[in-house]
């Protein structure tokens, strides 16, 4: 079925997502069918889309196909350069400088959004595993309010 741009006319059965080609709802449906079939070789981790398990394997290569034109650090995955862009500023003298992420809570310090998130919500974790306080307006949400 040829679709004009911008039409989604396939829907997943399992969640609210839609897509331009019958191949995408495909490849999607192994994601809620529980399919990894790429398995690496090194790590037997498995991966349910090629380009997950590609860009997988450059971590055990070493293979660093990304390189920041600013300062030539390089990356195994596109995301991680994108992430790492982010957290780079071009300070007003033409230098630069590391954009740092600063948790609120606690006296730590992160180079990307990503991993700050990760932290605040492992806090929580650790907090309501200590509290199994779980109850609306109680201590976890509270705690969940600072960020």
């Amino acid at each position: 079925m040829e679709t004009h741009p911008g039409e989604r006319p396939y829907h997943c059965r399992h969640c609210d997502m839609t897509f331009s080609k019958n191949s995408y709802l495909r490849r999607h449906l192994g994601t809620h069918m529980g399919e990894k079939q790429h398995q690496c070789s090194y790590c037997h981790r498995s991966f349910s889309e090629i380009k997950h398990y590609i860009s997988h394997l450059r971590t055990h290569a070493g293979e660093k196909l990304f390189q920041c034109n600013l300062c030539g650090e390089a990356f195994t995955d596109k995301q991680s350069l994108v992430n790492h862009r982010v957290a780079e500023v071009i300070s007003k003298r033409g230098e630069i400088e590391k954009q740092v992420f600063q948790c609120n809570l606690y006296d730590e310090e992160f180079t990307d959004k990503q991993s700050l998130v990760k932290h605040r919500v492992a806090e929580v974790m650790r907090k309501f595993d200590e509290t199994k306080d779980c109850q609306v307006g109680g201590k976890l949400w509270g705690h969940l309010s600072a960020y």
